[in-house]
């Protein structure tokens, strides 16, 4: 009886495991690391859609920027017209000297010159630029009417007193021509300045953005090496407890075979016995009737005990099929 209670207890320690509590925490590790894996993911692809998003709108601002660079023009096409004013005012006077050092093609060259410049207040930056400050809008609108009354004059230069009116209009429009010049030489500075604080700016935002982008993007990379890490860990967490719960079932089947075996011997004797008993002819009906519930119940037990055993060897893979 010792050996067998040694033999129980040794059976009852080996099955005595927790491999479901090692599985169980197991999966909460590898559940958890899913889930933080899944917000990194999710936060990285929001921040990169925001990022994407950001820079086309950045690019798209630089290009709105770079094409307003035109206005940069704007004083070098004042002072242009100022020049052309005066040069026309300066043909004029020669050729009113009649000494042959200007024409009357000289004169109208120079005062298509004057009307290409002109033309040119006709775009979107000289009306922005005319509606900053009303005076600047009243000298260009002196200019074009100073244009139209030169056109006639221009145009016959041989009549009388042609010469002088167009001369007398020319000095007036001068100094109004060099005063829009001077306004717009410091309205384009203003500007471009401005634009240079708006680039710089812009330039700035997409570095602090690029930088974000390559944070994000290492630390999608750490959370990435850090899942494999934790998904490592719980594979061997995984599998250690695999073999311990392989290792307990074994366990459990030897104990089960082994027990079966220890009951199965003496419930043989028992049968034996009442065997022998049911062959006497000399016991009285009630012993007879006693020993043959015995009988039945022995062999009942017999059966559970066989079954056991025939499981054990199932799980155990030791069952042979008799194909028959």
């Amino acid at each position: 009886m010792r050996v067998r209670s040694g033999k129980l207890s040794a059976w009852k320690s080996r099955i005595r495991r927790r491999p479901a509590r090692r599985t169980f925490r197991g999966a909460i590790l590898t559940f958890s690391g899913r889930l933080h894996l899944r917000k990194v993911l999710a936060a990285v692809a929001v921040l990169f859609t925001g990022a994407a998003v950001y820079i086309a709108v950045l690019f798209e601002q630089r290009q709105d920027a770079l094409s307003r660079v035109s206005r940069y023009d704007l004083s070098w096409t004042a002072a242009q017209t100022a020049n052309e004013l005066s040069r026309l005012g300066q043909v004029l006077g020669a050729y009113s000297r009649g000494n042959g050092m200007a024409t009357a093609d000289d004169v109208s060259l120079r005062y298509d010159l004057f009307l290409s410049r002109i033309s040119l207040f006709e775009s979107s930056t000289f009306q922005s630029f005319s509606v900053e400050d009303p005076r600047n809008a009243a000298i260009i609108t002196e200019m074009r009417r100073a244009a139209d009354a030169l056109a006639p004059l221009v145009d016959n230069l041989t009549a009388p007193g042609h010469v002088d009116q167009a001369m007398r209009i020319v000095l007036e429009t001068t100094p109004k021509a060099a005063s829009l010049a001077s306004a717009a030489n410091h309205s384009g500075a203003e500007k471009v300045y401005e634009d240079y604080r708006s680039l710089l700016h812009l330039h700035w935002v997409y570095s602090g953005l690029t930088f974000t982008l390559v944070a994000g993007g290492l630390v999608l990379l750490w959370s990435i090496s850090r899942q494999n890490d934790l998904l490592a860990r719980t594979r061997r967490a995984a599998e250690k407890a695999q073999a311990e719960a392989e290792r307990a079932s074994r366990a459990k089947t030897d104990f089960l075979a082994a027990m079966s075996h220890e009951i199965r011997t003496p419930l043989h004797g028992i049968l034996g016995f009442t065997d022998l008993m049911l062959e006497r002819s000399d016991i009285v009906p009630a012993i007879r009737r006693y020993a043959e519930r015995i009988r039945i119940s022995g062999l009942a037990l017999l059966t559970v005990v066989n079954d056991v055993l025939d499981f054990s060897k199932i799980e155990a893979g030791a069952v042979e099929l008799d194909l028959r």
